[in-house]
């Protein structure tokens, strides 16, 4: 039976990938919903996202390190997910976890440019506020948009490079695309 200590398992889940990618040199970044909280309002999540980039030759030995800490997955599939598609789902203690490796050069960007900050007694890497904003812009679901709302309103104004996301907002979009004009009105609003 858990005690009240007890760390929540998807807290235990991070804090184990953050040791083990840090002890075997795998660059990594915590995004989604949990990067979204950390840079703006809390809200819950029921998953981790964490962008990674493993060298494929190195892909199955970390797997099985992965696989001998309590994490789950079908080794194939897993393998086979990330070299066609650059996603795949884990599981620790029935929850999940998406990894996504760096197949577009946005990605390689954010990976790049993510910083480690004390997050529950732990240094973690996280994707940066404007990261998230751009990740959560690619999805643009109505959770996404409030999400980036959070993120544009706990960021001082002066905090936040907007000339790095207007860039890449150009280049990850069209300029029709109602995603661009939706993001320059609250990064207006909110200066």
């Amino acid at each position: 039976m858990p005690q009240e200590s007890d760390p929540h398992p998807l807290i235990e889940a991070l804090a184990l990938l953050g040791r083990l990618f840090d002890e075997h040199h795998v660059a990594y970044a915590v995004m989604g919903g949990l990067a979204a909280s950390f840079h703006g309002s809390q809200r819950a999540t029921h998953d981790l996202d964490i962008l990674i980039a493993v060298e494929k030759i190195r892909l199955p030995d970390f797997l099985k390190i992965l696989s001998t800490n309590q994490f789950v997955f079908e080794e194939e599939q897993t393998r086979r997910e990330l070299a066609q598609d650059g996603l795949t789902k884990i599981q620790y203690k029935g929850y999940a976890i998406d990894f996504l490796m760096p197949i577009l050069p946005y990605f390689h960007d954010a990976l790049r440019r993510a910083k480690a900050y004390d997050f529950l007694g732990m240094k973690l890497r996280f994707v940066t506020p404007e990261d998230i904003i751009l990740l959560k812009l690619i999805a643009f679901r109505a959770k996404d948009q409030e999400d980036i709302k959070s993120i544009l309103a706990a960021q001082s104004p002066d905090a936040l490079d907007k000339k790095y996301i207007l860039e890449w907002v150009q280049k990850l979009t069209k300029p029709e695309d109602e995603k661009q004009s939706w993001l320059k009105n609250w990064i207006a609003k909110l200066s």
